[in-house]
């Protein structure tokens, strides 16, 4: 993964979290993607991991990596982040002043 694709607070993130990039890499290639909010969600569950993985992924259960656009936005761990990603919606609704009048 290019550097240009991580954002100053996505690196933090990755820091505090003990997430490498590869371990993103494999997140994104074997983990389910969402679309919410404007954002591309990768989960990685359990069952997502592929059986020759299994025992060297079992750290990356409940890993999701938050992309906008091409660029990684941010890194977290949750189990059970499938339920408010799938809660969020489609779309960011816009909450300017201009929007509410």
């Amino acid at each position: 993964m290019a550097a240009q694709f991580f954002t100053p607070h996505s690196m933090q993130r990755m820091s505090q979290r003990n997430v490498t990039a590869a371990d993103i890499d494999f997140v994104c290639r074997y983990g389910r993607e969402y679309h919410a909010a404007g954002a591309t969600f990768f989960f990685l569950g359990e069952r997502d991991i592929p059986a020759a993985f299994r025992h060297s992924a079992e750290g990356l259960i409940g890993v999701t990596v938050v992309f906008i656009g091409e660029r990684l936005a941010t890194v977290y761990r949750n189990r059970e982040a499938v339920r408010r990603i799938k809660r969020k919606p489609r779309h960011f609704l816009s909450t300017s002043k201009e929007a509410r009048s």
